[in-house]
């Protein structure tokens, strides 16, 4: 459970969907679109029933094993693996493929 306030993205929820452990976080932590939608539950931040039926439905999930499989395949989609690859992809779309010059210095020599 991550019920922040403010949350850039929250690491910790990645680790612990991992682990097969059933993410619970508000809506103001940055990874509950893309990480946590269709696989946990996410409430209104500062909604304090919100967050206890959030809990509930997670009890009521959290012994599935096939929901434990399909967290930890969703989750593995962000993992350090994944993210070096992206850097590796834009870093490439910056320089256009060509070792040692970026997109930058071929636009200020034209």
């Amino acid at each position: 459970m991550l019920p922040s306030q403010a949350e850039t993205w929250g690491l910790v929820v990645n680790e612990a969907m991992a682990a097969g452990n059933f993410p619970v976080v508000s809506d103001s932590v940055g990874c509950a679109p893309d990480l946590v939608r269709d696989i946990g539950e996410i409430f209104r931040c500062g909604d304090v029933p919100g967050l206890a039926a959030a809990l509930g439905k997670a009890l009521t999930r959290i012994n599935d094993p096939g929901r434990r499989a399909q967290m930890r395949q969703h989750a593995s989609r962000y993992g350090l693996d994944r993210t070096a690859y992206g850097f590796e992809q834009a870093a490439l779309a910056v320089s256009k493929g060509t070792p040692g010059q970026s997109s930058l210095a071929t636009a200020k020599e034209a």
